[in-house]
C-alpha cells in the first residue's frame, strides 16, 4: 500500500514539475518536501530520468511563452 502511496506522489510530482517548472512549486502542489524530492532522484534512477524530461517539457513551455509574449507583447 505504502509503495503505492510513494508511487502516486512521485507521478503528481513530475506532472506538476513539468507544468509549473519548479522543484518548489512542484512539490507544495503534490504537498510534498523537497528533501523528499531528493531523495527520489538520488536512490531511484528512472525517477531521475522521468525528472529530467519533466524538467525539459516545463523549459519548452517557458520557451514557447516567452516568445508568444515577444510577437504578442
Amino acid at each position: 500500500m505504502a509503495g503505492k502511496i510513494v508511487q502516486r506522489k512521485k507521478e503528481l510530482f513530475l506532472a506538476a514539475y513539468a507544468e509549473l517548472g519548479t522543484i518548489t512549486h512542484a512539490a507544495e502542489r503534490v504537498p510534498i518536501d523537497r528533501k523528499t524530492v531528493q531523495n527520489w532522484r538520488d536512490k531511484d534512477p528512472v525517477f531521475a530520468a522521468a525528472m529530467a524530461e519533466a524538467s525539459g517539457v516545463a523549459a519548452e513551455r517557458l520557451e514557447q511563452e516567452a516568445r508568444r509574449r515577444a510577437v504578442e507583447g
